[in-house]
């Protein structure tokens, strides 16, 4: 009787252990990739319409609380990962372009700067006061930045008047672009808290500073004549290799390995594409993910640039995609700022993917106890038959007479 019975339990388990090996090779399969948003789906549009949208903030905080603004000036904010969607009670006064929607470093201080001027908010966009400063021109103001090793340090860019700084949070301000070309209009600026380092996406190319703006030196050498660059943003920001620094312009996507020195197209080149924005996917293991935002789509690297694949499909074909952003739980989605706002992936579209698994784990293993239970009755049915009773009543009654 043991022997049936343990030679039963060893092909049961090596039965289950080779569907469970089979369970764990699907499960794989279906996880996702060196990318965090690989979630299958396509995009989901907010469902804002009348709207072109430039920027994207995501709250610190909060990163289910995303705002958006738009060319008209209005204000969105969702408080649902980007799924619905509601206009600010409050706009900033003077309606007008928001070039770049950010948050300070305590995430506590929201920063518009629009067509109109540079405003902040303390309440989530509900109001809006403007940054009045007499070392502040009259200008568009089109990029922000803030040292996140350093309180209160605010960096704004302007399309007239070049860089300012403030060390107050915004009360008082300083010029920190003396020694830039003049009427340089600044696309966008990035700073490197640990390095002490602002970098400057210019009309007139790259400059970078180390010494708050008193010395600022051009590094262009690979990139074309003239282009104006878009972004810049250097990978040691997510924990990325100190020195490689990505460079969105309106001719492609430019890599430099030596913090700017040089500049190169990775094997996609994407050169007659006008790179707008630049996302560092913090969450990927190895720092190698990145988004742009381009004229053609959004789009998604996993090898440090060097090769591009559309992120999912659902984005209108013929809109610039003006800006991304990770936002929602745990920062799983990607949000592109066009005629809508886009989430990806959306609850419409990408969200049977996240249950698949879910559900291939739980029917896979009720298969697994349906085998195992029918096994079981099997084998105590074949033990509890009348041949067998009758063989084992045959040899116990022999038992006396051989003895």
């Amino acid at each position: 009787m043991y022997y049936p019975v343990t030679k039963f339990r060893v092909s049961r388990f090596l039965s289950l252990g080779a569907l469970c090996l089979v369970l764990l090779l699907i499960l794989a399969a279906c996880g996702t990739g060196s990318g965090i948003l690989n979630a299958g789906g396509s995009w989901q549009p907010g469902g804002i319409s009348g709207y072109r949208f430039r920027s994207l903030a995501t709250d610190p905080n909060n990163p289910q609380k995303i705002f958006a603004g738009s060319e008209q000036g209005a204000i969105f904010v969702s408080a649902d990962s980007g799924v619905h969607w509601v206009r600010t009670k409050s706009d900033i006064t003077h309606l007008a372009a928001i070039n770049t929607l950010s948050f300070d470093k305590a995430g506590k201080q929201l920063y518009a700067a629009s067509d109109s001027g540079l405003w902040s908010s303390t309440n989530g966009g509900q109001s809006w006061n403007a940054i009045a400063s007499q070392t502040l021109p009259a200008d568009k103001y089109t990029a922000l930045a803030f040292d996140m090793k350093a309180a209160n340090h605010v960096y704004v860019g302007t399309a007239r008047h070049g860089i300012f700084m403030s060390a107050d949070a915004g009360n008082t301000w300083a010029t920190i672009s003396k020694t830039l070309p003049s009427n340089v209009v600044v696309n966008g600026l990035t700073y490197d808290s640990d390095q002490h380092q602002l970098w400057a996406a210019t009309s007139a190319g790259i400059y970078r500073t180390a010494d708050q703006g008193a010395n600022w030196t051009a590094l262009n050498t690979g990139l074309p004549a003239h282009v104006a660059i878009n972004a810049v943003v250097p990978a040691a920001l997510i924990g990325g290799e100190q020195g490689r620094i990505y460079a969105g312009t309106e001719q492609g996507f430019f890599i430099s390995t030596d913090n700017g020195a040089h500049w190169a197209h990775g094997k996609d080149s994407l050169s007659v594409v006008p790179i707008t924005s630049i996302v560092l996917d913090f969450r990927s293991a190895d720092a190698k993910t990145i988004y742009i935002g381009t004229g053609a789509g959004a789009l998604q690297s996993d090898d440090q640039g060097q090769t591009w694949r559309a992120v999912a499909p659902g984005l209108p074909k013929i809109i610039t995609v003006n800006a991304l952003a990770l936002g929602g739980d745990h920062y799983a989605q990607l949000l592109a700022a066009m005629n809508d706002v886009y989430l990806y992936p959306g609850n419409s579209g990408g969200g049977s993917s996240n249950i698949f698994p879910i559900v291939l784990f739980i029917g896979f293993f009720a298969l697994l106890y349906y085998f195992a239970q029918g096994r079981r009755k099997r084998r105590l049915n074949a033990l509890s038959s009348p041949a067998i009773k009758e063989e084992s009543t045959t040899s116990e009654s022999e038992t006396p007479s051989e003895q």
